[in-house]
């Protein structure tokens, strides 16, 4: 009685394994090679490999392979290293793999990061995730929260041509001065907006300023607020307000969008030069967490579990063909 208990269990998990599993394969692209059983393997070798939940991988690639285009001779690779690399700052972020594997896409897509090979997937994962927790560390929030910030600004951050690093210190800046990181998120949105609007850039250049370089490109958010900053610094207080009025007068959403103009031109204490640096120099933010991480008791238990219901799968696979019979 208890073998057959055990290898109803066994099944059980299979088959819920399998449906997750048939259900992430009807998003890869008919034109590459991934099987059903590439996708069964991704999320049992990372879940050994990563003490996130064994659940939630399925799940997750899922969202890998429906909003990203993994192609090429190594696009079984690629979407393994994707999850591998979302899973481990789901575990050092404290959120779940589908939450991660979001944040991580949308920069991913936003920014046109290469994915079409190991190595360079492995490049692009790093490097968005070593800014989201170089923004955990710099700025006020946790990790789910500034990956719901990031997905406000990441739109008005393409129109404007500005980088990761720089709205990521504009971001950081804020939720230091008070602000929640989802109202930061959003008066970052709209200061990008404007600046990327017509009216803004006339605005700009009746003043003698651009906001746009030699070759028609938009210059660095921290570039604007740098030159817009040194042609105020003779005016007083009252000109400097009416100066910055002035500059973004006509663009919509001013009220938001100067919220996150005023810190950054105001520049306190050197704080906005110093989270500029920090988010160019944020290499390795996200190995470090994750080695913090994976050393706690929850995440030692968690892997035990993941071999556990690797386990329980592997004898429900093999049990199937009994029960069917």
């Amino acid at each position: 009685a208890s073998i057959l208990y055990a290898m109803n269990l066994g099944v059980q998990a299979h088959m819920n394994y399998q449906q997750a599993a048939s259900k992430a394969y009807t998003q890869v692209d008919d034109k590459v090679n991934i099987s059903l059983e590439n996708v069964r393997n991704m999320g049992k070798v990372v879940s050994r490999e990563i003490p996130a939940a064994f659940e939630q991988m399925q799940p997750a690639l899922y969202d890998i392979f429906s909003s990203i285009e993994v192609r090429g001779k190594e696009a079984s690779g690629v979407g393994e290293e994707i999850l591998r690399q979302a899973a481990k700052a789901a575990v050092a972020g404290q959120v779940d793999v589908q939450t991660a594997v979001q944040t991580s896409v949308g920069l991913l897509n936003g920014y046109g990061m290469k994915i079409n090979s190991v190595t360079e997937a492995t490049a692009s994962m790093n490097k968005v995730n070593d800014f989201m927790f170089t923004l955990v560390k710099e700025g006020v929030g946790d990790y789910e929260d500034f990956g719901a910030a990031v997905g406000k600004i990441i739109p008005s951050a393409q129109r404007a041509g500005v980088e990761m690093n720089d709205f990521g210190a504009a971001l950081a800046l804020l939720t230091r001065n008070g602000a929640t990181a989802a109202n930061a998120g959003t008066f970052v949105a709209r200061a990008l907006d404007a600046i990327s609007k017509t009216k803004t850039q006339d605005n700009f250049q009746a003043v003698g300023l651009s906001v746009r370089d030699a070759t028609g490109h938009f210059k660095p958010f921290s570039q604007i607020m740098d030159e817009v900053s040194n042609k105020m610094k003779n005016m007083s207080e009252p000109e400097k307000a009416s100066f910055v009025e002035q500059l973004f007068k006509g663009s919509g959403g001013t009220i938001q969008a100067m919220k996150a103009i005023i810190p950054a031109l105001t520049n306190a204490n050197g704080l906005y030069t110093e989270l500029q640096a920090a988010m160019e120099a944020s290499g390795g933010a996200a190995e470090a967490a994750y080695r913090i991480m994976q050393d706690t008791p929850e995440a030692q238990i968690q892997a035990m579990k993941n071999q556990w219901a690797n386990l329980a799968e592997v004898v429900g696979k093999a049990a199937m063909p009994v029960f069917l019979e």
